[in-house]
């Protein structure tokens, strides 16, 4: 990469919309990406965040990341955040790690992939694809509210961290609901083996707190709840669960139509 082999002064470098062709080494940094910068990896390039706070951090249009083992600790949110951006790419890297509670929120998770903002009623063109994503505290993938347009297809996501609490209180802390509806809840873990006054092992492949995503041909193992949507509005087709309590959940209990 030159730039005394920083992967964050090679992209510093580089011209708007350059290409970067990254060689194999463990790079034991974070990297935020404020530019067009297209980053690949053939074989074994490694990102160590371990002791910080994040991995990969996008905030300009035109970016993709491909082909990297992204690695964290307990020091580190999320492995890839894509905030405010448009047209990215996340695809056939390797995610895990990732165990610090977010404190920018009370939320008590962690993230494989964040994706947060974008513009009211844009399509963010985001594409999420191919990776595998493990032991990551509670979150494999969560998409806020704002976000539409993103397009989940072909990763792993397994054996994830989990956290003691509620469900329904849990549901409503982290997408700030006034309440919740118990017998709807009741219905819809009916056969899960998961009590709505209890404590249990929560862990959820993807959360999406929006509508406007798309999930197909996942495989999600060893999680709570594979896919987790707040309203019934969203495409999800061909995913596989192996091990999971439940598979696709819309938590708020409310007629979107078809």
């Amino acid at each position: 990469c030159g730039n005394e082999d920083s992967l964050q002064g090679a992209i510093d470098a580089a011209e708007e919309g350059a290409a970067i062709s990254v060689p194999a080494r463990t790079y034991n940094e974070s990297i935020s990406i404020s530019k067009s910068i297209y980053l690949t990896c053939a074989e074994d390039c490694i990102i160590d965040a371990s002791g910080l706070f994040h991995a990969v951090s996008i905030t300009a249009n035109d970016v993709s990341v491909d082909g990297f083992e992204i690695i964290g600790d307990g020091s580190t949110v999320s492995g890839v955040t894509i905030a405010n951006a448009q047209n990215i790419v996340v695809s056939n890297n390797e995610i895990h790690g990732m165990a610090l509670p977010n404190p920018g929120n009370i939320s008590p998770a962690s993230y494989g992939v964040l994706v947060y903002g974008g513009a009211l009623n844009t399509n963010s063109n985001i594409l999420i694809d191919g990776n595998e994503i493990y032991d990551i505290n509670l979150f494999g993938i969560s998409l806020s509210q704002e976000v539409i347009g993103v397009l989940i297809q072909n990763n792993i996501i397994r054996d994830l961290q989990t956290l003691a609490v509620n469900p329904l209180q849990f549901a409503a802390d982290a997408l700030g609901l006034p309440e919740v509806d118990l017998e709807w809840w009741e219905s819809a873990l009916e056969g899960s083996g998961i009590n709505v006054d209890d404590e249990h092992d929560v862990s959820v492949g993807i959360f999406a707190a929006g509508a406007g995503f798309y999930a197909g041909g996942n495989s999600f193992e060893n999680v709570s709840f594979g896919i987790s949507s707040a309203v019934c509005v969203g495409g999800m087709e061909s995913n596989t669960f192996d091990n999971v309590y439940v598979y696709a959940l819309n938590v708020i209990s409310e007629d979107h139509g078809d």
